[in-house]
């Protein structure tokens, strides 16, 4: 398995766990008062009365990092950890010089309309499959309404580079896993927001020098039930 995220954020997860057993509801409420978009998507969330969350930590990497520890399964971080790598230090440096740009900022003053219609038109384009619950699938549409406008703060040049960097570590996990297991026949599980499935995609098809990166070592109290 495969996480779009660096080898410090497990840590971050278990902290959140302890303090929503500590206080029920404190992540949620700590995300809240930063404001913003990510304010807004939570608030919509909370409105939906058949959906359990938001929840913090995201509880699907998780339950699939814990279900890959007890079972001692391979498990890569495909984001580099900014402390030990200059190139994607730069990268984090130039993404929060974009986001605070002055003319980013005064965007942020209608981001409100901006979002809803795209919430809107999400829901236009896209049905519920047979069975589907409707407020799972408007859930869906805020989630990826949430994305797209993550990524037009940060740009399509930015947004590339980073998807770049992340197939080649992609690529990287899936040699490397065949190395492990001595067969090609390999498949990694990438959990993943599925409003970023095309361009990971395009990224993975357009990469051609895959980038090394090792497995984490995972221990096991006892086996999955």
């Amino acid at each position: 398995m495969a996480l779009l995220a660096t080898e410090d954020e497990p840590e971050l997860w278990e902290a959140e766990a302890a303090s929503e057993l500590e206080s029920p509801g404190i992540n949620v409420a700590e995300a809240m008062l930063g404001g913003g978009l990510d304010a807004r998507y939570l608030d919509s969330l909370m409105l939906l009365e058949d959906i359990t969350g938001p929840n913090f930590p995201d509880p699907e990497p998780r339950r699939l990092l814990l279900f890959a520890e007890k079972n001692h399964k391979h498990v890569f971080f495909t984001e580099p950890c900014a402390e030990d790598d200059e190139d994607w230090l730069d990268m984090l440096e130039r993404q929060a010089t974009k986001v605070t740009n002055p003319m980013v900022l005064l965007k942020a003053i209608f981001q409100k309309g901006r979002y809803r219609r795209i919430h809107l038109e999400l829901s236009k384009i896209s049905k519920p499959v047979s069975g589907m619950d409707p407020e799972l699938f408007i859930a869906g549409s805020l989630a990826g309404a949430w994305w797209i406008e993550q990524e037009l703060r940060l740009g399509p040049e930015l947004s590339s580079e980073r998807d770049a960097r992340l197939a080649a570590r992609i690529r990287g996990a899936v040699a490397e896993l065949r190395e492990k297991c001595g067969r090609n026949d390999v498949v990694l599980l990438l959990p993943h927001h599925l409003a970023r499935r095309n361009e990971l995609l395009a990224a993975l098809e357009s990469c051609t020098t895959p980038e090394h990166i090792s497995c984490v070592e995972t221990a096991s109290d006892g086996e999955e039930e």
